[in-house]
Protein backbone atom coordinates (compact mmCIF):
# COMPACT_ATOMS: atom_id res chain seq x y z
CA UNK A 1 0.00 0.00 0.00
CA UNK A 2 1.17 3.54 -0.67
CA UNK A 3 2.57 5.90 1.88
CA UNK A 4 -0.03 7.93 3.08
CA UNK A 5 0.06 11.46 2.57
CA UNK A 6 -1.53 14.32 4.82
CA UNK A 7 -5.72 13.93 3.52
CA UNK A 8 -9.08 14.78 4.31
CA UNK A 9 -11.66 12.20 5.46
CA UNK A 10 -15.23 13.11 4.07
CA UNK A 11 -17.11 14.32 6.72
CA UNK A 12 -13.85 14.20 9.49
CA UNK A 13 -10.63 15.65 8.07
CA UNK A 14 -8.13 14.73 10.09
CA UNK A 15 -4.06 14.85 8.88
CA UNK A 16 -2.43 11.06 8.57
CA UNK A 17 1.01 10.58 9.07
CA UNK A 18 2.98 7.69 7.56
CA UNK A 19 3.64 4.78 10.15
CA UNK A 20 7.11 3.65 10.58
CA UNK A 21 7.93 0.74 8.41
CA UNK A 22 9.08 -1.76 11.08
CA UNK A 23 5.09 -1.87 12.11
CA UNK A 24 4.87 -4.82 9.88
CA UNK A 25 1.57 -7.21 9.59
CA UNK A 26 0.87 -9.38 12.81
CA UNK A 27 -0.89 -12.48 12.73
CA UNK A 28 -2.69 -13.34 15.85
CA UNK A 29 -5.60 -15.71 17.12
CA UNK A 30 -8.67 -14.32 17.41
CA UNK A 31 -6.98 -11.45 19.61
CA UNK A 32 -8.03 -7.92 20.70
CA UNK A 33 -6.50 -4.68 18.95
CA UNK A 34 -6.76 -1.68 20.32
CA UNK A 35 -6.16 1.48 19.04
CA UNK A 36 -6.07 5.47 19.90
CA UNK A 37 -9.45 4.95 21.32
CA UNK A 38 -11.25 2.28 20.48
CA UNK A 39 -10.87 -1.60 19.24
CA UNK A 40 -11.86 -4.66 17.06
CA UNK A 41 -11.18 -8.55 17.62
CA UNK A 42 -8.89 -9.41 14.90
CA UNK A 43 -10.04 -13.20 13.74
CA UNK A 44 -7.81 -16.10 13.66
CA UNK A 45 -7.31 -16.18 10.17
CA UNK A 46 -6.85 -12.54 9.72
CA UNK A 47 -3.76 -9.67 9.66
CA UNK A 48 -3.84 -6.27 10.61
CA UNK A 49 -1.38 -3.50 10.15
CA UNK A 50 -1.07 0.05 10.80
CA UNK A 51 -1.71 2.22 7.94
CA UNK A 52 -1.29 5.94 9.50
CA UNK A 53 -2.00 7.74 12.29
CA UNK A 54 -2.74 11.69 13.14
CA UNK A 55 -2.73 13.44 16.53
CA UNK A 56 -5.81 11.84 17.50
CA UNK A 57 -6.16 9.19 15.60
CA UNK A 58 -5.26 5.71 14.02
CA UNK A 59 -5.93 4.06 10.67
CA UNK A 60 -5.12 -0.11 10.04
CA UNK A 61 -5.89 -2.51 7.46
CA UNK A 62 -6.91 -5.39 7.68
CA UNK A 63 -6.75 -8.63 5.53
CA UNK A 64 -8.60 -12.06 6.12
CA UNK A 65 -9.72 -14.88 3.62
CA UNK A 66 -13.35 -12.50 3.35
CA UNK A 67 -11.28 -9.93 1.82
CA UNK A 68 -9.93 -6.48 3.12
CA UNK A 69 -11.01 -3.40 5.20
CA UNK A 70 -9.91 -0.54 6.86
CA UNK A 71 -10.28 0.35 10.51
CA UNK A 72 -9.92 4.24 11.65
CA UNK A 73 -10.30 5.54 15.26
CA UNK A 74 -9.99 8.72 16.09
CA UNK A 75 -12.27 11.42 18.04
CA UNK A 76 -15.47 13.56 16.59
CA UNK A 77 -18.47 16.05 18.34
CA UNK A 78 -21.04 14.83 19.98
CA UNK A 79 -23.55 14.24 17.65
CA UNK A 80 -21.53 13.72 14.67
CA UNK A 81 -21.45 9.74 13.87
CA UNK A 82 -25.97 10.66 13.70
CA UNK A 83 -25.02 12.96 11.22
CA UNK A 84 -22.67 10.72 8.76
CA UNK A 85 -25.52 8.36 7.46
CA UNK A 86 -28.33 5.82 8.53
CA UNK A 87 -28.48 4.35 11.68
CA UNK A 88 -28.04 0.41 10.47
CA UNK A 89 -27.10 -1.16 13.60
CA UNK A 90 -27.85 -0.66 17.32
CA UNK A 91 -26.81 -3.35 19.90
CA UNK A 92 -25.41 -3.25 23.15
CA UNK A 93 -25.10 0.41 23.30
CA UNK A 94 -22.90 0.28 19.80
CA UNK A 95 -24.67 2.28 16.96
CA UNK A 96 -23.38 2.17 13.69
CA UNK A 97 -24.05 4.37 10.62
CA UNK A 98 -23.88 3.55 7.21
CA UNK A 99 -22.04 6.93 5.83
CA UNK A 100 -24.49 8.48 3.17
CA UNK A 101 -21.49 9.28 1.19
CA UNK A 102 -20.64 6.17 0.59
CA UNK A 103 -22.43 2.74 1.25
CA UNK A 104 -18.78 0.33 1.96
CA UNK A 105 -18.05 2.48 5.06
CA UNK A 106 -19.65 2.60 8.69
CA UNK A 107 -19.05 5.04 11.38
CA UNK A 108 -19.73 3.65 15.12
CA UNK A 109 -19.99 5.10 18.14
CA UNK A 110 -20.47 4.15 21.92
CA UNK A 111 -23.30 5.43 24.51
CA UNK A 112 -20.80 3.79 27.46
CA UNK A 113 -17.81 5.07 26.02
CA UNK A 114 -15.57 7.46 27.90
CA UNK A 115 -15.54 11.25 26.74
CA UNK A 116 -11.77 12.51 25.77
CA UNK A 117 -11.81 16.09 25.89
CA UNK A 118 -15.36 16.70 25.53
CA UNK A 119 -15.21 14.26 22.60
CA UNK A 120 -16.78 11.08 21.13
CA UNK A 121 -14.51 8.01 20.71
CA UNK A 122 -15.32 6.91 16.82
CA UNK A 123 -14.60 3.71 14.87
CA UNK A 124 -15.14 4.11 11.06
CA UNK A 125 -14.69 0.79 9.45
CA UNK A 126 -14.27 1.23 5.33
CA UNK A 127 -14.26 -0.62 2.20
CA UNK A 128 -12.74 2.60 0.18
CA UNK A 129 -9.55 4.43 0.74
CA UNK A 130 -9.44 7.74 2.12
CA UNK A 131 -9.13 9.15 -1.51
CA UNK A 132 -12.96 7.33 -1.99
CA UNK A 133 -11.47 4.43 -4.30
CA UNK A 134 -12.22 1.25 -3.96
CA UNK A 135 -10.32 -1.18 -1.63
CA UNK A 136 -8.93 -3.38 -3.95
CA UNK A 137 -10.36 -6.63 -2.27
CA UNK A 138 -12.99 -5.14 0.29
CA UNK A 139 -14.50 -7.09 2.37
CA UNK A 140 -16.90 -4.53 3.03
CA UNK A 141 -19.10 -4.53 -0.42
CA UNK A 142 -21.96 -1.62 0.80
CA UNK A 143 -24.38 -5.10 1.37
CA UNK A 144 -26.48 -6.16 4.59
CA UNK A 145 -23.54 -8.51 4.37
CA UNK A 146 -21.69 -5.89 5.93
CA UNK A 147 -23.31 -6.24 9.31
CA UNK A 148 -21.60 -9.13 10.31
CA UNK A 149 -18.33 -7.27 10.58
CA UNK A 150 -20.00 -4.58 13.26
CA UNK A 151 -19.97 -6.96 16.36
CA UNK A 152 -16.21 -7.28 16.28
CA UNK A 153 -15.94 -3.48 16.92
CA UNK A 154 -15.78 -1.64 20.17
CA UNK A 155 -15.61 1.77 20.36
CA UNK A 156 -14.16 3.50 23.21
CA UNK A 157 -12.58 0.54 24.58
CA UNK A 158 -8.33 -0.15 25.08
CA UNK A 159 -8.43 -2.55 27.74
CA UNK A 160 -7.35 -6.22 27.65
CA UNK A 161 -5.72 -5.62 24.47
CA UNK A 162 -3.63 -8.54 23.28
CA UNK A 163 -1.92 -6.28 20.44
CA UNK A 164 -1.99 -2.55 21.11
CA UNK A 165 -0.92 0.60 18.69
CA UNK A 166 1.67 2.72 20.09
CA UNK A 167 2.60 6.37 18.54
CA UNK A 168 5.77 5.81 16.98
CA UNK A 169 5.84 2.73 17.24
CA UNK A 170 3.26 0.42 15.46
CA UNK A 171 1.68 -2.35 16.50
CA UNK A 172 3.37 -4.23 20.16
CA UNK A 173 2.42 -7.11 22.31
CA UNK A 174 -0.27 -5.75 24.70
CA UNK A 175 -0.95 -8.75 26.59
CA UNK A 176 0.63 -7.52 29.66
CA UNK A 177 0.11 -3.45 29.33
CA UNK A 178 -1.72 -1.82 31.24
CA UNK A 179 -1.86 1.51 29.33
CA UNK A 180 -5.12 2.59 28.19
CA UNK A 181 -3.12 3.81 25.15
CA UNK A 182 -5.16 7.61 25.48
CA UNK A 183 -3.30 10.78 25.74
CA UNK A 184 -3.04 12.83 28.38
CA UNK A 185 -4.62 16.38 27.96
CA UNK A 186 -1.50 17.79 27.61
CA UNK A 187 -0.39 15.46 24.54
Amino acid sequence: MKNLRAIALAAFPLAVLAVPAAADAVQPSAKRVCGRYSSFTLLPTDKVRPMGAGHSSVSMLVSGASGDWIYYDGLIDEGEAEKAGTLVYNEGGVRAYRRSNTAKAYVLVSDKAARVDGKVPFVTISGVEFNMADLENSAIKGTNADLALLPLIQPGVTTSCHIRWKPGTGLVDGENDVDTGRPTPSE
